[in-house]
């Protein structure tokens, strides 16, 4: 598995999954692939999985990504992984899960 491309603040993000309710949480796509091109200006693709009292509308799902954003000073692209396991294509799940790399974990 390769080391993410980015520092990951991990007290941050800890307060933050608390505070949101995340119970895991994980980088994927280029900024862990050791084939992707990642550099300052690509985005940072993560999922989140929530705890089961969680109910976060769409309009937290842009507050999660803009405080992100801030935390990783880049653009962070957020996923839930429920929304993820309810789309049905395999192949785009396959590839989400299969370069996942989990940074927290309540």
């Amino acid at each position: 598995m390769t080391k993410p491309k980015i520092r990951v603040p991990k007290a941050e993000l800890a307060a933050f999954c608390k505070r949101w309710q995340i119970t895991e949480f994980a980088l994927f796509g280029p900024v862990v692939s050791d084939n992707g091109n990642f550099g300052p200006e690509s985005a940072v693709d993560a999922i989140a999985r929530f705890g089961p009292e969680a109910r976060h509308t769409l309009l937290d799902l842009g507050r999660m990504e803009r405080e992100l954003t801030s935390l990783f000073n880049q653009q962070v692209n957020l996923i839930s992984w429920r929304g993820l396991e309810q789309s049905g294509n395999r192949f785009h799940q396959e590839r989400i899960l299969g370069s996942a790399q989990v940074v927290y974990a309540a």
